[in-house]
């Protein structure tokens, strides 16, 4: 138990920090961007935060497999590929919500630093500054998403025990044994994991505005 509750912290993690951080890069572009394929390319980001699991888990399970265009990297059925998986579910939908952040809030800011003539990387950093709540509020989106996964993780991890069995392919596989009870076991406690580290997250965030305030 330990170690699949070890495995699905370090995925999880790993996974919102690399999605968290891609997918505020892709959303700046987005917002910043001039190219008149802009429209598309905003459509079809939030097109992708809806994107089924199973799906992107079969096609990574295409990608990755022996014969596949990625399969001399030997990544399928291991954590590397959980890893994968979920940053791909993680980066559009913060990538979405960024650019969506950015165009309800960006535009008075970022003319308000234009007229210090503020270099663009600065403008960049005072940005993420200014908006680090709702960018934590955003992590914590996407991390709900990789906490909650159970398809594409099933289909490129392969639910191996004591390889790549997470806590939700693992009640996953519990409930098709018909071992309810340690199923509703490992299912209280990824619930008490993901409500202490959302409540860490927003602990921390209301802490450093107070002391701002102070």
């Amino acid at each position: 138990m330990f170690e699949i509750i070890r495995l699905t912290l370090v995925v999880n993690i790993s996974a919102t920090l690399l999605g968290t951080v891609i997918g505020v890069l892709i959303g700046y572009r987005l917002y910043f961007s001039k190219s008149f394929l802009k429209p598309v390319l905003v459509y079809l980001t939030k097109a992708l935060m809806g994107l089924p699991p199973v799906v992107l888990g079969l096609v990574l399970f295409i990608v990755l497999r022996s014969n596949g265009s990625l399969g001399f990297l030997g990544l399928l059925f291991t954590p590397e590929a959980l890893v994968i998986a979920q940053t791909l579910l993680i980066v559009p939908i913060v990538a979405g919500n960024v650019y969506q952040l950015l165009v309800s809030k960006g535009e008075v800011l970022f003319f308000t630093l234009d007229m210090y003539n503020i270099g663009f990387l600065n403008k960049i950093k005072y940005s993420i500054l200014q908006f680090r709540n709702e960018l934590l509020f955003i992590t914590i989106l996407g991390f709900s998403r990789a906490v909650s996964e159970v398809g594409a993780v099933m289909i490129v991890g392969g639910n191996i025990r004591g390889h790549t069995r997470v806590m939700t392919t693992a009640i996953a596989n519990l409930r098709s044994q018909g071992h309810f009870e340690e199923a509703i076991t490992y299912g209280v406690i990824l619930l008490a994991l993901t409500f202490l580290i959302q409540f860490v997250i927003l602990r921390l965030s209301k802490e450093e505005e107070n002391h701002e305030n102070f």
